[in-house]
């Protein structure tokens, strides 16, 4: 598969996890896709798409507005590619934006095999901050 097919797919991860597109971001990834996310590692394409879906909901149930903005995809290397997501949170009259970013790992069946969630250290220290503003730390 070519480059060109390969960032398509990247496109389309971060298109549908900004529209909250779970089943169709599941349909992308391989059954026993591996995502890193802090210490924690998951396994499977179901666990996965079930965990961002979880996050989504609590998130927009705790806070007054949550939404996403748009995703930024870029080629790192080989089949690696960088996914830059922003979301804008709003809780008891103060507004943040977040910004974090994703690795996904494209193999040549076109399909997602790793996924790393890479945070902006600046961000997420600013992101517990507003929590601790907002008082949900």
């Amino acid at each position: 598969m070519t480059l060109e097919d390969k960032f398509k797919i990247a496109k389309l991860f971060g298109e549908y996890l900004d529209t909250d597109q779970y089943t169709s971001f599941k349909a992308l990834l391989t059954l026993d896709c591996l995502y890193l996310i802090y210490d924690t590692s998951y396994h499977n394409a179901d666990d996965i798409a079930q965990l961002y879906a979880s996050n989504m909901k609590a998130g927009k149930e705790k806070l007054d507005r949550l939404e996403w903005g748009k995703a930024i995809i870029n080629h790192l290397k080989d089949d690696v590619f960088n996914i830059h997501f922003t979301d804008y949170l709003e809780h008891k009259g103060l507004k943040h934006t977040y910004e974090c970013n994703q690795w996904v790992y494209v193999n040549d069946q076109l399909k997602i095999y790793k996924i790393v969630h890479k945070e902006i250290p600046e961000k997420k220290k600013a992101l517990a901050e507003f929590y601790e503003k907002v008082g949900l730390s």
